[in-house]
């Protein structure tokens, strides 16, 4: 029989899994997570996140996002804005 394997980055391995699954747009999932973990506010996680990557200046990212957007007009947007 073989080892367990450990749950590679921007993948999640719930009990029972034979297979890695790809961690969700909105969503992060480090080395052997069980389950995806939000995105928090400030940030922005495309499909198959292994960490948060903080919005950019000039955007904003709302919490569980997987874009940033453009600051609108009227407004600034320092990096990290929610």
């Amino acid at each position: 029989s073989s080892k367990p394997t450990p749950c590679p980055e921007g993948f999640f391995c719930a009990a029972g899994a034979h297979s890695p699954a790809k961690c969700p747009q909105g969503h992060y999932c480090e080395k052997q997570a069980k389950a995806p973990v939000r995105c928090p506010p400030g940030f922005h996680c495309p499909a198959q996140s292994s960490k948060p990557t903080p919005c950019q200046e000039g955007f904003f990212c709302e919490g569980y996002t997987s874009k940033q957007q453009a600051c609108p007009a009227g407004f600034y947007c320092e990096k990290q804005a929610k």
